[in-house]
């Protein structure tokens, strides 16, 4: 998907977070994508992006993957893990919504 596919709720989302990094642009851009995205779901599956970032939005329980090249994707956020690394492998950041 992209940017002009999103459902309203989303392109909200992604101007608010543009503007919240300083960004003067209404879209993504090649130099907004610092990292990398695995994502683990419930059920043992996982989902790995290169070139990646994502926005949680609790108020509809979702969150959504902004890729460089692979488009924008959204997924239910409960029940899963997010982990951001660094282009070496590191991780950077990590949000876990699992009840386990």
């Amino acid at each position: 998907m992209k940017q002009i596919d999103l459902p309203q709720r989303w392109q909200e989302n992604l101007r608010s977070y543009l503007a919240d990094i300083g960004s003067k642009y209404n879209n993504l851009s090649a130099s907004d994508f610092h990292h990398n995205l695995r994502i683990d779901f419930a059920d043992g599956s996982n989902a790995y992006f290169l070139d990646a970032l994502y926005i949680i939005d609790e108020d509809f329980k979702e969150f959504a993957v902004f890729t460089e090249h692979c488009g924008y994707h959204i997924f239910n956020l409960p029940e899963i893990k997010l982990e951001l690394l660094d282009w070496q492998g590191n991780i950077v950041i990590t949000e876990n919504y699992r009840t386990e």
